[in-house]
């Protein structure tokens, strides 16, 4: 397409992108993504979100890695985007060290809030209630600004949880820590569950 005098824009990278990472064409998106910077186009969040997600898919975390500290390079607002997919292509794979790294190094201009809350209740689902503890220590000491609200959407998101001893785990966690009140509605469930 590119030799025969087409000149692709934005969209057309994007779509091609996108439709080559659905069908696991590693190499091909590789190219197109680097072709896109050489005629010095800017990514989207979904051509970044596709490429991520395939990377992950295929366990190439450190390479997926560089593409989101790529998304870092270019815009906030995009790399929070695409922040939210690679946690949760990561959390999918389980590889939930990964996505505790990857949210360590986030500079603290990507708004991350959602990202941290994917992480807890992927961690918290998944039956890594110690490393969700050991993540919400982690906010608490950086990013404790946004403790309290990741704290209450985390909350929020518990109520879909698979596992009530797993949420349980976390809540009493949460609860000895003065994160959540006797007043919680998840404290009177737990109360009610275990009476």
């Amino acid at each position: 397409m590119f030799t025969i005098g087409c000149r692709p824009n934005l969209q057309t990278y994007s779509i091609l992108i996108t439709k080559l990472a659905e069908i696991g064409e590693s190499g091909e998106v590789q190219h197109l993504f680097d072709h896109m910077f050489q005629k010095g186009m800017a990514p989207d969040a979904a051509t970044y979100t596709s490429f991520i997600t395939m990377l992950c898919e295929e366990n190439k975390y450190e390479q997926a890695m560089e593409i989101f500290n790529k998304s870092l390079t270019h815009d906030a607002e995009v790399a929070s985007s695409v922040l939210i997919v690679f946690i949760l292509a990561l959390c999918k794979q389980g590889n939930f060290k990964g996505a505790m790294s990857v949210m360590c190094r986030v500079p603290s201009n990507v708004e991350s809030l959602n990202s941290h809350v994917i992480l807890l209740k992927s961690l918290t689902d998944a039956g890594k209630v110690e490393m969700a503890i050991e993540h919400i220590k982690w906010i608490r000491n950086n990013c404790s600004s946004s403790l309290h609200n990741i704290m209450n959407e985390l909350m929020g998101s518990l109520s879909t949880s698979a596992s009530l001893q797993h949420v349980t785990k976390l809540i009493q966690y949460l609860y000895s820590q003065k994160f959540v009140d006797e007043a919680d509605p998840w404290m009177k469930l737990i109360g009610n569950v275990y009476a």
